[in-house]
């Protein structure tokens, strides 16, 4: 397994989907399924960027990036792919089987031209119950990206989607140095960003809280 870890800013909003989603009119869209996503206050973001061997590859792409978002207390040890007390509470799920899709975070965007039918996003949201009310506890989204220079490519789209973004943990197996994220961020920085408008968030629920 290779794997590079990073800490940054967590977003206010993170909008996934399809290419075409974006093109849809209002009606249209409602035949899409989508990662919406806003972190509650307070939560922090890790990153990990990683290709791992033991997947079946014609169903999940074996790069991704993978973003938890946690309180602060838990971030390190979700990283270290330590226990947590939230992983045996209910979840809520949503998976994203497509070609193409575009990721937009707080009016930063991605386009992403994949090639190939797989799942491309996968979100996973922890929740507890009181008195009825579901309170968000974690939360974990993947994001799957093509073969073809991917470390080069994960590296470029986290510097450009997200803010403040810092090297927490780096193991090398045939990865660059860092001069290159560095160039990269200076180079995000100065593209143009667009942001399409917003949609209400729908996520896939296995259980209702009672």
């Amino acid at each position: 397994m290779l794997e590079e870890q990073y800490k940054a800013k967590c977003p206010g909003h993170i909008l996934m989907a399809d290419t075409a989603f974006f093109e849809a009119d209002e009606k249209q869209k409602k035949k899409y399924a989508v990662i919406d996503l806003k972190p509650p206050a307070g939560f922090q973001m890790g990153i990990v960027l990683e290709r791992l061997t033991s997947l079946n590859e014609e169903i999940t792409p074996p790069h991704s990036i993978q973003l938890y978002f946690t309180p602060e207390q838990y971030l390190d040890r979700c990283l270290e792919y330590e226990d947590v007390p939230w992983q045996d509470l209910q979840a809520h799920y949503e998976i994203l089987d497509l070609t193409n899709y575009r990721i937009l975070v707080d009016g930063r965007q991605e386009t992403v031209e994949t090639g190939a039918y797989k799942i491309w996003g996968e979100c996973i949201e922890f929740y507890s119950c009181d008195g009825g009310a579901e309170k968000t506890e974690a939360v974990y989204l993947t994001v799957g990206v093509p073969e073809q220079k991917a470390f080069q490519r994960m590296r470029r789209m986290i510097y450009s989607l997200f803010e403040e973004v810092r090297i927490w943990k780096k193991e090398r197996e045939n990865i660059d140095e860092i001069s290159e994220m560095l160039s990269i961020k200076k180079w995000e920085r100065q593209k143009k960003k667009n942001s399409p408008g917003q949609t209400k968030r729908k996520i896939q629920r296995n259980e209702d809280c009672r």
